[in-house]
């Protein structure tokens, strides 16, 4: 079976609208489109889709389809779904796919709800500290991890001792050792910490990211400011919406209760929901 060309082009080319038309049908129906599409035009439409929606789909989907189409998402996206699916499930995917992003998933997973190690990233680059610069810039060009304006640079424990940035390593004229031209790392913040502590942290004032540490003190990761923001955002509209949900059926009760005793005054009320005949 496969997918008309016009329909292809529409899901690629507008994944937004294509979910909003997507989310008409039942998860099973909309599974089986999406597995007829390239990956990354499916892990393009899941970027878009709520989370709940998006775990509904996966889970009926073929397990190596939904598993190579997690590993083109984010890590903070893809452990987001992951975390919504029964653990079987779960546990089936994340073993179909490449061992190196499914240990990244695994290490992410371990930490509870609502923590640092939960919204981290462990895809980052980092180099030892008795690399030189031609060293680094060769595994630069090479790596395949997310390499960004700082190279974190850890000893043979794994713990951070500086940071390189790539500026510095471009100008360097000579082969040096990276001791000498990383500085000082910023403060980390731990992957045990509640991430509503940590928003207030004063480096966000200057950083956009944050290095993570685990309870051993290991460079295991990085948080992102905007990731932080938008699940605390998140987690404050589950909280309104859960506020609204209560106060909407306090409403109704009364609302009940008012036109029971319109409609059968003589009946008296004496316990919440049971009356005397």
């Amino acid at each position: 079976m496969t997918i008309n060309p016009l329909s292809l082009h529409f899901l690629q080319n507008h994944p937004q609208d294509a979910v909003q038309a997507l989310e008409q049908f039942e998860p099973e129906h909309v599974a089986a489109h999406l597995e007829l599409i390239p990956v990354e035009s499916a892990a393009d439409i899941f970027r878009h889709m709520i989370p709940s929606r998006g775990v509904s789909c996966l889970a009926v989907m073929d397990i190596f389809i939904s598993s190579k189409i997690l590993e083109r998402l984010s890590i903070e996206r893809a452990t987001s779904l992951l975390r919504r699916m029964q653990t079987d499930i779960r546990n089936e995917v994340i073993k179909a796919m490449s061992p190196v992003f499914a240990n990244m998933i695994r290490l992410v997973l371990k930490y509870p709800d609502g923590t640092v190690g939960q919204f981290m990233n462990p895809n980052v680059f980092a180099v030892r500290e008795d690399m030189h610069t031609d060293e680094i810039l060769n595994a630069v060009r090479s790596s395949s991890d997310q390499v960004r304006s700082e190279i974190y640079v850890v000893n043979d424990k794994q713990q951070l001792v500086g940071v390189v940035f790539i500026r510095d390593l471009l100008t360097e004229k000579s082969a040096a050792p990276v001791k000498k031209i990383m500085h000082n790392p910023e403060m980390t913040i731990s992957a045990r910490s509640s991430l509503i502590n940590v928003q207030d942290h004063p480096q966000w004032k200057y950083k956009d990211i944050l290095p993570v540490t685990d309870h051993m003190g290991m460079f295991i990761g990085v948080l992102k400011r905007g990731v932080m923001l938008d699940a605390l955002m998140y987690e404050g509209n589950a909280e309104q919406e859960d506020e609204f949900t209560n106060t909407a059926l306090a409403v109704a009760e009364l609302f009940w209760d008012t036109c029971a005793d319109l409609l059968a005054p003589e009946i008296v009320t004496t316990d919440k929901g049971h009356k005397n005949e």
